[in-house]
């Protein structure tokens, strides 16, 4: 590695760039915060949606000026400045004469990544709906047909075996969702791993498990627990256990219902709800999810020969999430453990409703078109797992929700409704079931999974960490 006297000091340039990058999106957003609508603006436009008998487009292109996080300062003028600062940036590395070729390219991708984020929220916020979707293909690509087809025909046998064993009720939904999507009949792929592939996955991670888990396995309650809040002492542990002392348990800002970790603020954030969590939930979801992974990959990244690692190398946010989801399932004994719960119906959506938009049944669908399929699968699911003391009514109610959450939160922000996508969560589908193939082609894969934030199923990013010595060279 090279070293040099730079302002900061002596320090490898390889910090020095990684660093130069942070201070850069310090108090920065991703397209994914800043493509958000206000909720008040979501709730305006569902009322307008809602009274057009669901049969018009709602605008959801953003206001950068008006964000929610605002209190931060956010404008457009923030976001032109960023763009600016990183090309900057990517000027400096390109003209390092002592940083080597393999690690200037790895450097300079990551900043055009980091720099069509950017562009993508403003062509979105002035309208240019041709750019956001030229900046959008770049940073995430196309949604794969073949996965389409694979969660088409998934979709599909559930409302067939609905129709044949569900309630009235039931059936009503399930023959809807029979008549909106189509199965494919030519397609090999499959949602779920192989039971045998599964168990030697799980078996793979002994390691990671012990790691994690260490001294507490015995200790979690096998009812789990009646909030998160609860949990807070094993989480605690659980933190320590990879080395991360300082960061903080907070509540989910927004009264936010789910789980996630922000390294940058040293947080891990639960959710605001009084909702059960399993013990398998726990373990696959905050254990080997967001600490285990997302967590790992950050304490092991800062302490290699590549800083970025820590950060992460360009479009690493597949990869993480791949193997994450992966290790979400193997809390569980069967395969088709996580597939029972919600989570997983939501990963599946996600990839359906991108594909829809992107054209994969019969042409590209508008946003009203869009909800209509998504939301017969989200009635099915709600009132085949409805509560025992929830009408059906009620049940259709929270799939409305849903699905209006799914378009307006995460598939389509960004959009004026009538075509594209944003395709970011098209990732976990894909990269789950790339990251499967991966374990069942390569099983020694899994030593080097936790090297830091890559993707292994890139060829670029292994040869460079193959290059530091970090993953040998048979690979």
């Amino acid at each position: 590695m090279n070293s040099t006297d730079t302002n900061e000091g002596n320090v490898k340039k390889e910090e020095y760039y990684a660093e130069k990058i942070e201070e850069i999106l310090k108090g920065s957003y991703p397209a994914f915060t800043l493509l958000k609508l206000t909720q008040e603006k979501r709730e305006e436009l569902k009322q307008k949606f809602l009274s057009d008998k669901k049969n018009t487009n709602p605008n959801l292109t953003p206001d950068i000026n008006s964000l929610a996080t605002n209190k931060d300062n956010i404008t457009t003028l923030t976001v032109i400045e960023q763009v600016q600062k990183m090309r900057a940036l990517k000027k400096e590395i390109l003209k390092d004469e002592e940083l080597e070729k393999e690690i200037k390219q790895v450097y300079c991708k990551r900043v055009n990544e980091i720099i069509a984020n950017a562009q993508m929220s403003l062509q979105a916020a002035i309208g240019n709906q041709k750019n956001f979707n030229r900046y959008n293909k770049f940073n995430h690509g196309e949604p794969k047909e073949e996965v389409f087809k694979a969660t088409s025909n998934y979709f599909y046998e559930t409302a067939s075996k609905a129709l044949n064993s569900g309630t009235p009720k039931v059936k009503e939904a399930a023959q809807i969702v029979l008549e909106l999507i189509e199965k494919d009949e030519n397609t090999t792929m499959t949602i779920l791993p192989s039971q045998e592939l599964f168990d030697a996955v799980k078996t793979g991670h002994e390691e990671f498990k012990n790691k994690i888990l260490r001294g507490l396995e015995n200790e979690i309650p096998a009812k789990g627990f009646k909030n998160a809040v609860e949990a807070d002492p094993f989480t605690r542990r659980i933190l320590n256990n990879i080395g991360l002392h300082d960061v903080k348990i907070v509540d989910q800002k927004n009264n936010g219902t789910t789980w996630s970790f922000s390294a940058a603020k040293k947080e891990l954030y639960r959710p605001r709800t009084n909702k059960p969590i399993s013990k398998e939930r726990y373990i696959g979801l905050v254990a080997f999810h967001e600490i285990g992974t997302h967590g790992l990959e950050v304490i092991n990244g800062k302490n290699s020969d590549l800083p970025l690692l820590a950060m992460g190398l360009d479009r690493y946010v597949g990869a993480s999430e791949g193997k994450a989801t992966i290790r979400e399932q193997i809390a569980y004994d069967t395969a088709a453990g996580l597939a029972e719960d919600v989570r997983f119906q939501d990963i599946l959506r996600r990839h359906f409703a991108i594909s829809l938009a992107f054209g994969h049944q019969n042409g590209p669908k508008d946003f009203k078109e869009a909800y209509k399929i998504i939301n017969a699968i989200d009635r099915l699911w709600e009132r085949q797992n409805k509560e025992e003391e929830e009408t059906y009514e009620d049940a259709d109610k929270k799939a409305d929700k849903r699905t209006w959450a799914l378009l307006t939160e995460r598939t389509h922000k960004g959009t004026d409704g009538t075509h594209g996508a944003y395709r970011k969560d098209m990732i976990y589908l894909e990269n789950n079931i790339a990251y499967w193939q991966l374990a069942k082609r390569e099983p020694e894969s899994m030593k080097y999974w936790d090297l830091g934030k890559f993707d292994y199923n890139n060829k670029e990013h292994v040869k460079v960490l193959q290059k530091l010595g970090m993953i040998p060279i048979e690979k």
